[in-house]
């Protein structure tokens, strides 16, 4: 049987063979020492040799019970103590498994945490990338909108170039109003009371349906631009930012796809009209739809 070791209180119980041991020679002693007293008395009185061996026996009993408590205090002790160093192995051992799942989980999370870094580099390289590529799709984003205002603009142009109307048929005549009323054309510039111009308007794909207006331009034999308050003269701008000065206006309804025929335009000057050849231009969205002459002489 192993000694029971208490490394707290510092010493070493006794085993309890040794106790046992121990024990025994004192009763042999005991025993011995006894059997001359005994020997030794017998020449004495018989009630003082009883006497003796009577404290005898009582003093070996007191001492024996005396070393059983003292082994049962030991052995109780030693119980306490390998109980007690049990339970320090179980914690220990416990305490080693738990350091070696820490170094397992720190080895792991230490794996773990490289690849994370190796993610989160990937990952940052991943944002550059894709940040670069939206730079370069922000920039094609503003070459596209410039390209569609740009095409918006070519189309819008377009359309209203397209939308413009286009005047033929294009007929000047110069009016004598008689006595009576009635209407006469006339060529001799002494006579003329008035012009009057009629033209037909061509169908138009383009153009919406709706009220269009008309702007006419009469210039004289000199080139003066012939004008009348009292008929709306007035100035109107072209399709390349210069104005023009125009005579009359006249407004018109058209629908989509549909000629207009016959639009008639009466033009009466204050005064009496010169000898020579006066030019009418007709004007729509910004550019010349028409032209056309009228000699007087």
């Amino acid at each position: 049987m192993k000694p029971f070791i208490n490394k707290q209180a510092g010493y070493k119980s006794v085993p309890a063979y040794r106790l046992y041991y121990l024990l025994f020679i004192v009763l042999v002693v005991t025993s011995v020492y006894s059997c001359k007293s005994n020997n030794n008395s017998e020449q004495k009185q018989t009630g003082i040799v009883i006497d003796t061996a009577a404290i005898n026996r009582d003093t070996l009993q007191s001492q024996l019970a005396l070393a059983r408590y003292q082994l049962d205090q030991y052995m109780s002790k030693a119980a306490d103590l390998d109980a007690e160093l049990h339970g320090k192995d179980d914690q220990i051992a416990e305490l080693t498994k738990e350091l070696k799942r820490y170094r397992n989980s720190s080895n792991t999370f230490a794996a773990e945490l490289k690849k994370a870094k190796n993610l989160v580099a990937s990952l940052k390289e991943k944002v550059k990338d894709f940040e670069d590529h939206i730079a370069s799709l922000q920039n094609d984003s503003k070459q596209i909108l410039a390209d569609k205002d740009n095409l918006q603009k070519k189309y819008d142009d377009l359309k209203a170039l397209g939308s413009v109307l286009h005047a033929s048929n294009i007929r000047i005549a110069a009016l004598h109003f008689k006595h009576n009323g009635r209407e006469k054309k006339t060529a001799r510039a002494r006579r003329v009371n008035e012009f009057r111009m009629r033209f037909d308007i061509d169908e138009n794909r383009i153009a919406e349906d709706g009220t269009k207006k008309l702007y006419i331009a009469i210039k004289g034999p000199h080139g003066n631009m012939l004008g009348n308050n009292a008929l709306g003269s007035g100035t109107t701008s072209l399709f390349n930012g210069n104005s023009v000065n125009y005579s009359i206006e006249k407004n018109i309804a058209l629908k989509q796809n549909e000629a207009v025929k016959d639009v008639t335009v009466d033009w009466k000057q204050d005064g009496t009209y010169e000898k020579g050849t006066y030019e009418v231009e007709i004007y729509n969205g910004g550019y010349p739809i028409g032209e056309g002459t009228v000699a007087l002489r």
